[in-house]
This record gives C-alpha cells, sequence and structure tokens, in this order.
C-alpha cells in the first residue's frame, strides 16, 4: 500500500510508490553524465528518492502518466511504462538520443529510472490542454492561429528529422500547451519508446499510406510525420477528420462549406504535406 507523504499542502495529492522492495532499479545519466562513455548509472537511486509520485493524470496505450514532485518542490510528469510492452534491447539506445535532445518545443527529459518490471521517465508538467481540445473550445480559430502552432511543430520536428531522427506519433494527445494561458508554450511529447506490438494505435488517417514501422527507411519515417502533422492542419481549418477517401477531392476542389475561409495558400500547404 502506498504511504502518504508530510509535504504540507501536497499530502492530499502526492503519495509515495513504494520501489524499495524492487530488486533492481538504475538511473540513467543525465546532464553532463550522459556525455560519460557508460550510459547507465550503477547506483541505488530511486525514482521515490528524488521525487514523491501523485495522483494519474493520463493513460496511454503502454503507458501511464502521474503528476510527481520533484523534492526540491517542481512539478512534473513521471510516464510509466511496463516493460512487457517494449523492445528492451532497444530502450537503452532509444534513451540515451532521448535525453540528449534539448528544443524549446520539445518537452524536456529530467529523469530516467529502470527497475526489472518497469521504466520510469520523468518529463516537463504541462497542465494545459491537448491542441484539439484548445480549438474546440475556441469561438473562432483562425487561420493565423493555426499558423502559429504549425510553425511550433515544424520547428520541433526540422530539428529532429535534421538529426535523422522521426518523431513517430504527431498525434493530438502529443501536442501540449505547458499551461492554461493563452499565451502558453504548445510542446511536442519525447518520441515513443520502441514497442513489441507493432499494432497501430493511432486511428489510420495519422499513418501515411506509403508507411511502414518495420520496413521504411529514415526519410519515409520522417515524411510519415508531415503527413501526420498535414492532417492535423486538416482539422485545425476544416474542424472535422477527412477519411483516405475524401483527402484529394475536399483539400483540392473549389472551396466550398467548410473550406470557404481557408486560403489559397493553406489549402496548397495541405495538400503537399498529404502526398503519398
Amino acid at each position: 500500500v502506498s504511504a502518504t507523504v508530510s509535504c504540507s499542502v501536497y499530502d492530499a495529492v502526492y503519495r509515495a510508490t513504494p520501489y524499495s522492495t524492487a530488486p533492481y532499479c538504475v538511473r540513467y545519466k543525465m546532464g553532463e553524465e550522459k556525455e560519460q562513455e557508460n550510459l547507465l548509472l550503477d547506483r541505488s537511486g530511486r525514482l521515490e528518492d528524488l521525487y514523491i509520485v501523485g495522483v494519474l493524470i493520463g493513460r496511454g496505450s503502454y503507458s501511464m502518466v502521474h503528476k510527481c514532485l520533484h523534492k526540491g518542490k517542481t512539478e512534473r510528469a513521471c510516464k510509466v511504462y511496463k516493460k512487457a510492452h517494449l523492445l528492451t534491447s532497444l530502450v537503452p539506445s532509444h534513451v540515451n538520443t532521448l535525453v540528449k535532445l534539448s528544443h524549446p518545443q520539445i518537452m524536456t527529459i529530467h529523469d530516467v529510472f529502470e527497475t526489472d518490471a518497469e521504466l520510469h521517465i520523468v518529463t516537463d508538467l504541462a497542465t494545459g490542454e491537448e491542441l484539439l481540445e484548445r480549438i474546440e473550445r475556441s469561438e473562432h480559430y483562425s487561420e493565423k492561429e493555426a499558423s502559429q502552432a504549425v510553425h511550433t511543430v515544424l520547428s520541433a520536428l526540422q530539428y529532429l528529422h535534421n538529426q535523422d531522427l522521426p518523431h513517430g506519433a504527431v498525434l493530438p494527445e502529443n501536442l501540449m500547451y505547458q499551461s492554461e494561458s493563452p499565451n502558453a508554450k504548445l510542446k511536442l511529447s519525447e518520441m515513443p519508446m520502441p514497442k513489441l506490438s507493432q499494432s497501430p494505435t493511432a486511428p489510420q488517417i495519422y499513418s501515411a499510406p506509403h508507411f511502414n514501422s518495420e520496413m521504411s527507411t529514415t526519410a519515409l519515417k520522417c515524411s510519415g510525420d508531415i503527413w501526420s502533422l498535414g492532417i492535423l492542419i486538416y482539422i485545425m481549418l476544416c474542424g472535422s477528420e477527412p477519411t483516405l477517401e475524401e483527402l484529394t477531392e475536399q483539400v483540392d476542389r473549389e472551396c466550398e462549406g467548410l473550406w470557404s475561409d481557408v486560403s489559397a495558400s493553406a489549402r496548397h500547404l495541405i495538400t503537399r504535406m498529404l502526398q503519398e
């Protein structure tokens, strides 16, 4: 049973997770340490030594996300993966890539812990809504606002693609605002962990027709990110999710109905991004 940690106003929210019984626990090197030869630090540092793990704030197909409190009183997010779902042989090299990334539009990874059964990734905490949630509650989401959001995502993707790193999950749930403020930064989540199952977990529309996760080259995988972003732009400007059969017809034809306020340059951009 998790024990409540005495921490003033956080008593009702944060609870320490009992990892002390785990027979194996390592902490990945961060900051200057990650430049050293060995990726893992052979020390007994546990998640609970540095963080107070709190309430569940999100759940994915292969992970759960908890709010957590750094002992220095900084709120962060802790994503928990069951290693049984991961390609564990690829995890160390993948984590090594993740912790070296540094871009203002990509979630920062602050710590990584691994036990016998789980992988814990501590990142920035985004308290705002997802991109599409903000659009849905907006009375009028303009093309200018969409352009600003797209520029943010393209900046993050350019940073990754320049290093031959496809993101692989440019999806609505992976684009979060840092806070509820109207001026909050939009951030792209870290690249997903390598999983045993190749079954798609996102709607098929976000996967480019030419994309095959097992056989595609890095260049094709990067183009898959652009396709996914093209779908997001379509939704932002049109207000609905397209079907594969509708794409060319709806974007290329003369503006009618939902497309009447979309500029020719925006339609051209979407068409270019959704090329097979």
